[in-house]
């Protein structure tokens, strides 16, 4: 069964605002919308949330939008959680940290598998 717009964007949201440790109720504060829409929207009720409402969203998780529409790679799916998880790590860290961090990856990358 093909994943819609709908259900894919319902995903994204609640595994980022999990991600942050945040509750639908902080998420839809942050976001300008009442907790009953963002739980709307989670379940997968996406498809007729307007530009301007997923980009409110998008902006309170601290990602871009395009996250929240484009379809990530099959490979993604299953590291969705864990990829959000990092990126709301690496939102929290100061620009040095984030520097070593990259530093650490690179060396990470380069090493025989």
């Amino acid at each position: 069964m093909t994943e819609t717009l709908g259900i894919r964007i319902g995903r994204t949201l609640r595994e980022r605002r999990i991600a942050l440790g945040i509750s639908q109720q902080q998420l839809a504060e942050r976001a300008g919308l009442s907790a009953k829409h963002l739980g709307r929207l989670e379940r997968g009720e996406a498809d007729r949330a307007s530009i301007a409402t997923l980009a409110a969203l998008a902006t309170a998780l601290g990602c871009p939008l395009c996250l929240l529409v484009d379809e990530p790679p099959t490979t993604a799916q299953a590291s969705g959680a864990a990829r959000a998880r990092l990126d709301a790590l690496v939102m929290r860290l100061s620009n040095p940290h984030v520097d070593a961090l990259a530093k650490t990856a690179e060396l990470f990358l380069s090493m025989p598998r």
